[in-house]
């Protein structure tokens, strides 16, 4: 079920969120799977265990096949990460310029009053 900005703006935010959450969770396991950390999301060095060669030539062995199954999860969550927190500063955005809208429409009405 998709909520519209214009209608409620705070259920919007709290449904990215949730999702947020649970892709942030998917990409700490992503991260896992390249490094051997114990911060989930601490990102240092983290293609280091990537050869330096163009990915087309790699997949040609059962670990290089393994090793691009990894990076494409890792840059797909990535990705869903980055597209959450958009759609979440978007939806923040359009709740405030609700707020001031309603802030100032109540202003107005005291005002003809």
């Amino acid at each position: 079920q998709i909520v519209s900005n214009t209608n409620d703006p705070h259920k919007l935010i709290k449904k990215i969120t949730v999702q947020l959450d649970l892709q942030l969770s998917h990409h700490s396991n992503c991260i896992k799977t390249f490094t051997l950390t114990e911060n989930d999301l601490v990102c240092d060095n983290l293609l280091e265990n990537v050869p330096s060669l163009p990915l087309y030539r790699l997949g040609k062995t059962m670990e290089d096949a393994q090793l691009l199954h990894s990076l494409s999860r890792l840059f797909r969550s990535l990705i869903h990460v980055d597209w959450l927190t958009h759609c979440l500063a978007n939806s923040i955005k359009a709740a405030s310029h609700r707020a001031s809208e309603l802030e100032m429409v109540g202003r107005e009405r005291q005002w003809k009053k």
